[in-house]
């Protein structure tokens, strides 16, 4: 029997007349009684209710089998045409009804007018439905059988690239898809479920699924939980899910389309996302390297109090949430724009010139910055990972060409920056003894050094000078340790810290200085020791599982000439 467009394993019911009240009977083809019989049968068709409103039309294919059970066994019958009626032959014994079930199943008994059959924890199934089968059952009324659809129909489409994909499991969180079934065909079919499976395994009749098709599967009916189609493409295994619902007889239920399998770097993007801040540099500049836009200089940071996010999907969808009116991107340094999404906001990665750029259609990622709107586009990746990510767009800005650099934090974490500046610690340009706390955005940090000239500040780029790089009494101003710390994030989670430093050379061409960083949480030291060098450096410390408690960022000297540090920046990342 060939489903246009569909497939379904299962049991289907015709009618057979019975002379004795009871028959637990498999093949016995030829009773003493048996003769050759023709059926025309015809076969409802099948309701899509998902993502569409055309209905599933099924039509018979020559030589489709059929269980036709007459009170002395289960007989085989086979259609003689195709169609959506065929006439069905076998030989089977007189009886007053007959009941059918479709497809031929030669384990299928009949107690009275029920059939006891099973829909499959493991089908087989074809590209496009051709060939497959479909759970129906009904009794005969004189020479012919109307066949109604007892279960449902699992629907799923592969991405046009997506190849390879060799194994399918469709499963329920709560609820069964499969499992042994009893069909009452005394009036209109109605199955219920006897012994049950959550899950249904999925093989293809080619060997393999093809990118492009689609392909049907026979469920139980009946109310079920999440379902979660897991599907595996070489080495990597993916899945995609769908809500709970209630599957009913005779209805196509369409899953989510598989998608090809992502590379470990597309996976990294994957996620909801926060914008945090962005900034720019030279267009000749270092890539990743410019003053962020702050509040300290006269630019507030994007808000991001108000919801505004950027997920991600693996299917290659954009999804942005833009605050309470769902048009208006409130991350803008000047004014707040409006935003009409496309409905068809899309991503990918791209490789040009050995670099990776995230390529957005529609109004994936409007960043409204000055005039320059934002939409679509590509951005250079510079880093990615559990903590952030970075990307890089060229702009015009007012006074020529640049690179606006974007940091995005993933959502669920927060993220505190500070850029150290005149007056922090009570620092001046001249440099100060009396060292006070640094109150930043509701973070209290302290600093200690082992030196007798402290601190020193130096300008934005260069940062806060920790111990003094000259003087009258160098030996002495030598710094040999130092420490900061914030007891502020003791009852949040830390996911990471991030410490921009560097250690100075006591003479230019010579480099005999060596200096060490380290962190700590509640004690315990996070992540490596890194060795600092003469350039100002980011160094990431993150934590395996986040914690709270006292965090203190400590430098020491390996070389007793280390004449001082200097910190120019650290960031924070953790979860309330």
């Amino acid at each position: 029997m060939k489903r246009t467009l569909l497939w379904l394993a299962a049991a289907i019911a015709v009618v057979a007349a019975c002379q004795k009240p009871e028959n637990k009977g498999g093949n016995d083809n030829t009773p003493a009684s048996s003769g050759e019989k023709t059926f025309t049968a015809t076969l409802a068709p099948l309701t899509k209710v998902s993502l569409g409103t055309d209905g599933l039309a099924l039509s018979w294919t020559k030589a489709d089998k059929v269980s036709i059970f007459d009170g002395a066994g289960n007989k085989m019958f086979r259609a003689q045409g195709s169609g959506a009626s065929a006439q069905i032959l076998g030989s089977a014994a007189e009886a007053d009804t007959y009941y059918a079930l479709f497809p031929y199943d030669a384990s299928a008994t009949i107690d009275g007018a029920v059939i006891k059959a099973t829909i499959a924890n493991e089908q087989t199934t074809s590209a496009g439905g051709a060939d497959l089968q479909i759970t129906a059952a009904g009794k005969s009324d004189g020479d012919k059988i109307a066949l109604t659809p007892v279960a449902a129909v699992l629907k799923f489409t592969l991405d046009p690239d997506t190849e390879g994909v060799s194994s399918i499991k469709i499963k329920t969180a709560e609820g069964a898809l499969s499992g042994s079934v009893s069909i009452d065909c005394s009036g209109k079919p109605v199955l219920t479920a006897g012994t049950t499976s959550p899950e249904i395994k999925v093989s293809a009749f080619e060997g393999g699924f093809k990118g492009g098709s689609t392909y049907y599967v026979a469920a139980l009916p009946g109310t079920v939980g999440k379902i979660t189609l897991t599907y595996t493409v070489g080495t990597d295994e993916m899945e995609v899910s769908a809500g709970g619902t209630t599957l009913a007889a005779g209805s196509v239920y369409e899953l989510p389309n598989l998608t090809r399998a992502m590379t470990a770097e597309e996976k990294g993007v994957l996620g909801t996302w926060l914008l945090l801040k962005y900034g720019s540099r030279a267009a000749d500049g270092t890539v990743g390297s410019y003053p962020w836009i702050n509040v300290e200089r006269g630019f507030p940071n994007p808000e991001q109090t108000n919801g505004d996010n950027i997920t991600f999907k693996s299917n290659g969808t954009v999804e942005m949430n833009l605050g309470p009116n769902n048009d208006t991107y409130n991350n803008t340094t000047y004014e707040t724009q409006t935003v009409q999404m496309t409905g068809n906001e899309t991503w990918t990665i791209v490789k040009k010139d050995g670099s990776s750029y995230l390529k957005f259609g529609g109004n994936a990622f409007p960043l409204m910055l000055a005039d320059d709107t934002g939409i679509g586009g590509e951005y250079l990746i510079v880093s990615v990972d559990e903590n952030g990510m970075l990307l890089e767009y060229p702009y015009q800005g007012e006074e020529g060409p640049s690179v606006l650099g974007i940091f995005l934090t993933p959502k669920g974490k927060e993220t505190y920056v500070h850029s150290f500046r005149n007056g922090d610690f009570g620092v001046t340009d001249d440099g100060a003894d009396e060292v006070q706390p640094l109150v930043d955005q509701g973070i209290t940090w302290e600093v200690e050094v082992e030196s007798a000239m402290h601190f020193f500040y130096m300008n934005p780029n260069a940062g806060l000078m920790i111990g003094r790089a000259w003087g009258a009494n160098a030996a002495a101003e030598t710094a040999k340790s130092a420490r900061m710390w914030t007891e502020s994030f003791s009852s949040k989670k830390i996911a990471s810290v991030t410490v921009s430093t560097a250690r100075f050379a006591p003479e230019e061409g010579e480099d005999k200085s060596a200096a060490e960083l380290e962190v700590y949480i509640a004690g315990v030291k996070v992540g490596a020791t890194y060795p600092l060098v003469n350039d100002m450096t980011p160094y990431t410390f993150t934590a395996p599982d986040p914690v709270g408690g006292l965090l203190e960022i400590k430098w020491k000297t390996t070389n007793e000439e280390v004449n001082c540090f200097w910190v120019k920046s650290v960031q924070v990342i953790y979860e309330e």
